[in-house]
């Protein structure tokens, strides 16, 4: 574990084994000549006092106030075991192991030493006894976490929770790029590479033992920008009832698609749906055009896609024939000019059909003769069973406009059966 910023302080009783410093002291006798000489340094440094901690679930960073020694030079970390951990400078009031167990005791000696090496042994010192955390409880989400416009920037704001382990927030900015932010910052400005889109951003709030909450997540953008467009529209045509697809815009603030009919109506389609039907008049190989655009809770509306759609015709190629007797028309409509009369049980060959405004039409041909009938007047017509099974495999009833006599060879009202 990485060192992190404390955030709970105890402070404990400092339990230091008795230190007797001794001095020895020689009055002289009957001197004649004085000489003096330095006797060699024997004596360490006093102890650490102060002791200040902060616990983890693999960590602890101690603070102390060093021995007021003018030779005090460090203090060196052993474990419980008498292993040596580190020495520690006198520069430095604090000292950090982490790659600790989880709700585990461990005690520290703590033993100091001078310029000439002298260094506290086992019946001085300090000692610090504690107990690792078990902690795996989140802290509360950051709130009111809001954004405004300043200029060319974006100020992100929020108010931190407030439990006691509560250590930094991680911000996650639109361009992708993390933030971490400590000592009770609650603020970030954040300068975006334009304003044409959504700016989301993400806060998350972490504890000193790295247990961190769900993010909030904020949407922003500047007001008057309107929503992106509607996308990949698509049309399928049952009858001249166009049912119509579209993708519609994927925005935190999107509300609908205003969509302009090849009519001059519009329509609204609510978020959450991507389809309509157009019952409109339309005709085969004539082209419509939709106008769709998005619009947002603010009214922004964006400036719109147009898509055109063609009906076609569907191709046939096989023969049918006449219900009753039937008019070959020049259009798809019963005023057009008449261009033939076929009697009933004839046979015309079905080029396409899917013309009228309900799709109603088939264009045929009867002889050298073409023209529109109404689908509904035509029958289906097989040259023979061979044909007949291979759209009806177990044949056709004498009720079905598919039967023939002809195919009926035992005359039991059943065609082509197996």
């Amino acid at each position: 574990m990485k060192w992190t910023k404390p955030f709970l302080a105890g402070i404990i009783a400092l339990s230091t084994f008795s230190t007797t410093v001794h001095a020895e002291i020689t009055t002289p006798v009957n001197i004649v000549a004085t000489a003096t000489s330095e006797e060699a340094d024997t004596t360490p440094p006093g102890d650490v006092k102060d002791l200040t901690y902060w616990v983890y679930n693999d960590a602890i960073y101690i603070e102390f106030v060093g021995p007021d020694d003018p030779d005090y030079k460090g203090i060196a970390v052993y474990d419980q075991d008498g292993k040596w951990i580190e020495d520690v400078d006198k520069e430095d009031n604090w000292f950090y192991l982490d790659r600790l167990k989880r709700n585990t005791n461990y005690t520290l000696y703590f033993y100091t030493y001078d310029e000439s090496g002298n260094e506290q042994d086992e019946e001085h010192g300090t000692y610090l006894e504690f107990t690792t955390d078990n902690d795996s409880t989140p802290p509360k989400q950051p709130t009111k976490f809001a954004a405004k416009r300043v200029g060319n920037n974006i100020v992100y704001s929020w108010v931190n929770p407030t439990d006691e382990d509560f250590y930094d927030m991680v911000l996650t900015l639109p361009n992708k790029k993390v933030v971490t932010l400590e000592d009770g910052e609650k603020s970030y400005t954040y300068t975006p590479a334009n304003f044409t889109t959504v700016q989301t951003a993400s806060l998350v709030a972490e504890d000193a033992n790295g247990n961190k909450a769900k993010a909030v997540v904020l949407n922003w953008d500047d007001a008057k920008r309107a929503p992106i467009e509607a996308k990949n529209v698509t049309y399928k045509d049952v009858n001249g009832v166009i049912t119509v697809n579209f993708t519609p815009a994927n925005e935190y603030d999107y509300s609908y698609t205003l969509v302009t009919l090849p009519n001059g109506k519009t329509v609204k389609v609510v978020k959450g749906k991507k389809s309509f039907t157009y019952n409109g008049t339309t005709v085969v190989g004539k082209p419509y055009t939709f106008k769709f655009q998005s619009v947002d809770t603010l009214g922004n509306k964006s400036k719109g896609i147009k898509s055109t759609f063609t009906p076609k015709a569907v191709t046939v190629n096989f023969t049918m024939r006449t219900r009753s007797t039937v008019t070959l028309r020049t259009a798809a409509s019963a005023t057009a000019s008449k261009v033939v009369t076929v009697a009933s049980g004839k046979n015309v060959k079905v080029l396409s059909k899917g013309y009228g405004p309900k799709r109603e039409y088939a264009y045929v041909q009867y002889g050298t003769k073409k023209g529109y009938v109404l689908s509904s007047s035509l029958l289906e017509y097989f040259a023979n069973c061979t044909d007949l099974r291979k759209k009806y495999p177990k044949g056709v009833t004498s009720t079905h406009q598919a039967y023939q006599k002809k195919l009926d060879r035992d005359n039991d009202k059943y065609a082509c059966e197996n």
